[in-house]
């Protein structure tokens, strides 16, 4: 009897720690060290799949208790489950379809960015800064930017997430401004690029610190710089600026809106024929520019988070892809309209 029940215990015992192996396995492994290059590349892939699958306990492990998130337009949130649930779980209430399909993947170290077609049904409810919106049942489709810098334990110890609501408004018909149709399809395939750490990659950062220099200085010598075909995929415009004539005139105009402007980069990083800028834009609204909806000089100051992605050719900047939330400048300058009436306070 003493036996047979100690055979029972070991039995037990065995099967416990086998089920205790095979849930192990099943989970993704956490490094205890930050990921890195191809590596991290990897697992900000597989974050995006469970994001698109919905798969939110899964995707909590994209995140740790700490990890710091500036996402302008959405809920302040700090810490994995904080971050699910009210940027990625709000979005998916509002549109249960939403997904973001990697257009571009740039990796240099521990740090990494994306540019992802952002697309979506709006068929529930839509929590934001203008309250409450009810369905409007129509589609959103645009370019967003997404950027992580990795922690032991996470793929996220910081992320950035810049979406451009003046566009996602206009694509769901609250607002009446100019805006890009929403798209439905983007790269067949994603391209992600692995920086080496070559001397093309140095050489652009170094080049790219000299841009900004320039424009901090309101220096036209930034604008040799440009290729002649230059383009800006400015994506709270609702086309791009094509030709290094309309990319001069349009920063000239920034320069016109305001005397001070300037950018203040926290994180640049090179990877193939790429640069990425995470950082600040900010200055004092002390001019017109219609075309970023200014008729009327406001006197108010604005600092604003931005991504920007460059491409180069031969040491010039040949496209360019600047991030910035509208919404999140015009509420700033007290230029962001009233909400639409049918918004639920």
């Amino acid at each position: 009897m003493t036996k047979t029940l100690v055979t029972r215990k070991n039995l037990v015992a065995a099967s416990v720690l086998s089920l205790a192996a095979t849930l192990a396995l099943a989970r993704p492994a956490l490094a205890d060290k930050p990921l890195e290059g191809q590596a991290l590349a990897d697992r900000y892939a597989a974050c995006w799949d469970l994001f698109g699958n919905k798969k939110w306990a899964e995707f909590e492990g994209c995140y740790d208790a700490s990890t710091v998130s500036v996402a302008p337009g959405l809920l302040p949130a700090k810490g994995s489950k904080a971050i699910v649930q009210k940027h990625s779980k709000s979005i998916a209430e509002a549109m249960p379809d939403v997904k973001g399909d990697i257009q571009l993947m740039l990796v240099s170290g521990r740090k990494a960015a994306t540019v992802a077609l952002f697309h979506g049904t709006h068929t529930g409810p839509l929590k934001g800064p203008m309250g409450t919106l009810p369905p409007t049942n129509k589609k959103i489709g645009q370019v967003v930017a997404h950027a992580i810098e990795s922690g032991p334990k996470a793929i996220a110890a910081k992320e950035w997430f810049i979406q451009d609501g003046g566009t996602m408004m206009a694509q769901l018909g609250l607002s009446p401004a100019p805006a890009r149709p929403a798209m439905d399809k983007g790269a067949d395939k994603p391209t992600v690029i692995i920086a080496s750490n070559s001397k093309t990659e140095q050489q652009n950062l170094a080049a790219l610190k000299k841009v900004y220099a320039a424009f901090n200085k309101n220096d036209d010598a930034m604008f040799s710089m440009f290729t002649d075909d230059i383009v800006d995929h400015d994506q709270g415009a609702p086309a791009d600026l094509q030709g290094k004539t309309a990319v001069v005139g349009f920063l000239q105009g920034v320069h016109k809106m305001s005397s001070n402007v300037k950018i203040t980069p926290t994180s640049m990083f090179a990877a193939g024929d790429y640069t990425v800028t995470i950082g600040e834009f900010s200055g004092k609204n002390d001019g017109e520019m219609p075309a970023m909806g200014i008729t009327k000089k406001t006197g108010k100051s604005f600092k604003i988070n931005a991504i920007e992605i460059a491409h180069w050719e031969g040491g010039k900047v040949k496209e360019i892809w600047p991030f910035i939330n509208g919404m999140q400048m015009a509420e700033q300058l007290g230029l962001l309209p009233p909400a639409p009436k049918t918004a639920q306070k």
